[in-house]
């Protein structure tokens, strides 16, 4: 007598079978039962016969902590009143991707069948820490690095915990950065059509961005602090430095380049408001723009005004800060990740953190206009 086995069921049984199947070295259930040998180092045991590094990144969230034990999805989209401090440990092929890559797995409802750790960037471990134990680790990896430096990442909208934390890993190895690389997550829903979600959250997380900040700046032993922000999160990064920069100007020594990749802010807003106290001090900014953007496109149809890093946009000139036009750089169906998925762009930003060359100097890039003209493209 034959059975039939109901399709959803064998798919199921399937599907467990491939997850059981592609365990790795690291339990991704349990941030505790990992046994991972870690050196103070950013890269920690990349070993070419394994066919991937670990990265360890430090992070901040105002993300309301869930009930699961899989490690994905540990911080929610909900905004907590609380900020959480810990260290995401994220697994890297050394072999199988490119500058860029972010080599996310397959997902079928929840599963990951072919998620490899050689394949894929991985976040393997995200355990929350004392606040004490986590100043004094970063300060200790700060106080290592050549030129005492660190990096913070801030993301843009339609971002998790998990892909905040395997962006600012990608960052950190693809940048070959030697310091402290430290991201700070807020509640983004991670979903495209939740964009007046996003829209409030990232207001509300100044309130937590702000003194995380300033005790980065006032309280460790950096001396160059390079502050990456993205999209919707240049929102919250400008109007919180330029708090910082009025109340405590003296901390504007310590930053030495402030990036903004595709700003979703209103250009004049951006011009009038924001530009003005961005670059008091002589505070180098630079600014990445795209006429390939279509998030900055559907953006400005959804916000009903012209966005600043929209490079179909017309740019006023602004004292201080340096236009660098991505136009042609394209990456993900919206071309909104050119910032690091494009090689060029990469290398051009790898280029502004270690030798500190202005864009006039950087070779892979050409003046747009007058010699007096602070907007350059890509050769």
């Amino acid at each position: 007598m034959k059975y039939k086995i109901p399709l959803f069921i064998l798919v199921s049984l399937i599907m467990t079978a491939c997850v059981a199947g592609g365990s790795q070295k690291f339990e991704q259930s349990n941030d505790t039962s990992a046994n991972i040998i870690l050196s103070n180092d950013n890269v920690e045991n990349t070993n070419t016969n394994q066919g991937y590094a670990l990265i360890k990144t430090f992070f901040a969230t105002d993300r309301v902590l869930t009930n699961t034990n899989l490690v994905r999805d540990k911080f929610g989209f909900l905004p907590s009143d609380d900020l959480s401090l810990g260290y995401a440990y994220v697994t890297i092929p050394t072999t199988s991707r490119s500058p860029g890559e972010l080599n996310t797995p397959f997902e079928f409802w929840g599963y990951r069948p072919f998620e490899s750790i050689t394949g894929h960037i991985i976040l393997q471990k995200a355990p929350i820490v004392p606040e004490e134990e986590y100043w004094e680790s970063l300060q200790q990896r700060i106080k290592k690095s050549d030129k005492k430096s660190a990096f913070i990442f801030i993301h843009g909208f339609n971002v998790s915990f998990e892909d905040a934390a395997r962006r600012t890993a990608q960052i950190s190895y693809d940048l070959k950065f030697q310091g402290a690389p430290i991201f700070y997550s807020w509640p983004s829903k991670g979903k495209v059509l939740t964009y007046s979600h996003d829209a409030t959250t990232i207001e509300r997380t100044r309130e937590h961005l702000k003194p995380f900040l300033k005790k980065i700046l006032a309280q460790t032993e950096v001396e160059n602090f390079y502050i990456i922000a993205h999209s919707m999160g240049t929102r919250a990064v400008t109007k919180t430095l330029g708090e910082l920069m009025r109340e405590r100007p003296s901390l504007s020594s310590k930053i030495t380049e402030v990036i903004l990749a595709a700003p979703d802010i209103d250009a004049v807003i951006f011009r009038n408001q924001i530009a003005p106290k961005l670059t008091m001090g002589n505070r180098p900014v630079t600014l990445y723009r795209s006429a390939d953007d279509k998030a900055m496109t559907l953006s400005k149809i959804a916000n009903g005004f012209a966005r600043i890093g929209d490079g179909n946009e017309e740019f006023i000139f602004i004292p201080g800060i340096e236009v660098i036009d991505a136009t042609g750089k394209t990456t993900d169906f919206l071309n909104h990740s050119y910032f690091i998925e494009s090689y060029s762009v990469i290398t051009d930003i790898e280029n502004l953190i270690k030798t500190g060359q202005r864009a006039n100097d950087r070779k892979n890039l050409k003046r747009v206009g007058t010699l007096d003209s602070h907007f350059w493209k890509f050769k």
